[in-house]
């Protein structure tokens, strides 16, 4: 299991994931990330937020948009 972070990126802001996800590899963090743009994207009335998946050591893995 390895700890993913994901970051909220809206428009110039970005809310940073502190406490992370305990997930079996990266296609499970890219599948969370996937759920949560959408879940976002279905509660805003603005434009759908991008999900950034970083590592334990602040490397940005991959980024998903509703």
């Amino acid at each position: 299991m390895s700890r993913f972070f994901f970051d909220v990126s809206e428009h110039a802001h970005i809310l940073y994931d502190y406490s992370g996800k305990l997930l079996p590899g990266l296609d499970a963090a890219r599948q969370y990330a996937e759920l949560l743009a959408i879940d976002l994207g279905l509660n805003e009335d603005a434009k759908a937020p991008t999900i950034q998946v970083r590592d334990i050591s602040g490397r940005l893995l991959l980024a998903v948009s509703a």
